[in-house]
């Protein structure tokens, strides 16, 4: 099978956020398969990109990936790209796009429905509640002109989440759907207390003092303005928070200010960005992952905390909670300070995660969130599109 991927923004352009990831890890994914795998996308968060420009086949790990410059103006925009989707879209099979609320998304869609190549859109959210309270006008206004119109020629919509799904089943107009999760190499992601331990010693944490963590950029969508307030009312229990992420939005300081006034400051760390293989170090040294968020169409990191030994404590607005609902280590709150203060309490009393609890966790989440299953129930969705387009 061919498969044409557009997505405004590729590996290594990892600060743009979970998309990205999720679109370089399904494409490898694919590629494994047996697919051939083809990527447009722009160079948009590379530095140092010179040598990509001029739209020249990159491979990167079994997929081929042309970059395309960026245009001057609001948004990520490339005519190259959208001249290279309409040359290219007749030699797939099929098209997948990731986009939006994206500049380059009508174009493609339109060079694919010209070349009869049937394409499944990705929404990661963008279509939910959260993000259209985000410039409501501004989006009313782009949807009416350009994203209706992306979904009704679309073969196929993929969501990532059962929340997702219930929230945007309008935007499919009838067409095939599919809830594929977010893929996971959890090969990457197991407990390691000896690293564990060289992670506390250098943000001087002692072994006794259990580690609450938050993991993911600094935003106000993470709903990070919950905390203070809630461990305010946990004065009394030994603790301390690290935040890992880079500030987006001037978060870190309104937390900082938040803590302060509460004289919890000393009890806070914020760890900035750091790379993805020292995450594991951070999962298995904390005893509880805090994903609070206002909302996650998915939350990968609660799937790599978990596979790390690590329970979670979410917010009933983060999709991964939906898709673990029989997981006793995840509790998914409403996001009221007390209630969650009670269930760190709770969590924290019950101690650390045993290594056999830990490694049967291992197993299911492989059974269904590992890139191998996600990349054959993308096939599976590929081939029910193309059976109705025939």
């Amino acid at each position: 099978m061919k498969i044409l991927h557009c997505i405004a923004t590729y590996e290594p352009a990892w600060k743009y956020g979970g998309t990205v990831l999720w679109c370089a890890r399904v494409c490898k994914a694919l590629a494994t398969t047996g697919a051939n795998v083809t990527v447009l996308t722009t160079c948009a968060g590379i530095e140092k990109a010179d040598f990509l420009l001029d739209g020249s086949p990159v491979d990167r790990q079994g997929v081929t990936v042309h970059y395309f410059p960026v245009e001057p103006g609001m948004g990520i925009k490339s005519s190259a790209l959208e001249h290279a989707a309409c040359e290219m879209a007749e030699d797939f099979d099929i098209a997948h796009i990731s986009g939006v609320w994206q500049r380059t998304s009508p174009s493609v869609c339109r060079a694919c429905s010209q070349a009869g190549t049937p394409y499944v859109l990705s929404l990661h959210g963008a279509l939910g509640p959260y993000s259209w309270k985000r410039g409501f006008l501004k989006k009313t206004v782009y949807y009416s002109l350009w994203e209706r119109r992306n979904l009704r020629g679309a073969a196929g919509i993929h969501f990532t989440s059962h929340q997702e799904l219930d929230e945007c089943l309008s935007y499919t107009f009838g067409h095939p759907y599919a809830v594929i999760p977010n893929p996971l190499p959890l090969e990457n992601w197991q407990r390691d207390l000896t690293w564990a331990g060289y992670w506390r010693a250098r943000f001087q944490i002692a072994p006794s003092t259990p580690i609450l963590a938050c993991v993911g950029r600094l935003h106000h969508k993470k709903g990070l303005e919950l905390l203070p307030e809630t461990l305010s009312l946990l004065k009394d229990l030994p603790w301390n928070l690290v935040f890992v992420g880079q500030d987006d939005d001037g978060t870190e300081g309104r937390l900082k200010n938040q803590f302060e006034e509460r004289g919890l400051s000393s009890r806070v760390r914020f760890a900035g960005l750091i790379s993805s293989e020292e995450l594991p170090a951070i999962y298995s040294a904390a005893q509880i992952l805090l994903v609070p968020s206002l909302h996650e169409n998915f939350a990968n990191n609660v799937i790599e905390a978990l596979a790390c030994g690590c329970p979670a404590i979410l917010s009933n607005h983060v999709g991964a909670g939906g898709e673990m609902q029989n997981v006793s280590e995840i509790k998914v709150l409403p996001r009221t300070p007390a209630v969650w203060a009670e269930a760190i309490r709770s969590t924290l009393s019950q101690g650390r995660m045993s290594n056999e609890r830990t490694e049967k966790l291992r197993e299911l989440l492989t059974a269904r969130f590992s890139s191998q299953t996600t990349a054959c129930a993308m096939i599976d969705f590929y081939r029910d599109i193309l059976s109705h387009s025939a």
